[in-house]
């Protein structure tokens, strides 16, 4: 009998010892995931409505550089000089000409169509800047918070200093939402009419 009970407490220590391995195991894997690659920041504020309302929780991509890079239109997550995180939207590209003329943004002097801004009229005004090389231009949404790249205390921001491209929404779960980032990225207007004149030409 003594056996027996020997052998059954040695197999109930066996699953035990298994079930504390793979909870440490699912514990690293956890760490890794949330420090290492997706990174959960919070919005606070209304910056980025309507996309997104302050106390939305989102998963920002670290590893976004070694996939296709930013694009115009993206959501990043940025880190402050005081350690905070926040987020802005990729507007300028690097080496382009930025500017806002009664509310509405001018890329190397063409308009820019911005379809996740609200229908809210601004009447902010940009110099014309020039985007440095390495740096992005990113806005707040709601134009009317000016904690973005107008403040000459933040300016174009160095891709060193983004955190992560924003990928999913997991919080609040009733608006549980994954940010679709379109291969092909969002151009000034006269882009495409430049190609149509230019091929209207060579027809005729």
């Amino acid at each position: 009998m003594s056996r027996v009970k020997e052998h059954r407490a040695a197999a109930v220590a066996g699953r035990l010892i298994e079930r504390i391995l793979i909870v440490a195991a699912i514990a690293v894997v956890l760490h890794l995931l949330f420090s290492r690659w997706m990174v959960p920041v919070r919005c606070n504020g209304s910056s980025m409505q309507p996309t997104l309302s302050s106390g939305d929780v989102v998963l920002s991509d670290r590893l976004y550089r070694y996939g296709r890079g930013l694009r115009r239109g993206d959501m990043v997550a940025v880190r402050s000089a005081s350690g905070e995180l926040f987020i802005r939207r990729v507007v300028g590209m690097p080496g382009e000409t930025a500017d806002m003329k009664e509310g509405k943004i001018f890329v190397n002097g063409c308009p820019l169509e911005e379809d996740y801004l609200a229908e809210s009229a601004w009447d902010n005004e940009m110099q014309p800047m020039t985007i440095p090389m390495g740096a992005y231009l990113l806005l707040s949404d709601d134009r009317a918070d000016t904690s973005d790249s107008r403040d000459p205390e933040i300016g174009c921001v160095p891709e060193t200093e983004i955190l992560g491209l924003v990928r999913i929404r997991v919080m609040p779960f009733a608006r549980f939402a994954v940010f679709y980032h379109d291969d092909k990225p969002k151009e000034p207007e006269q882009t495409v009419f430049d190609a149509e004149q230019t091929k209207k030409a060579t027809v005729e």
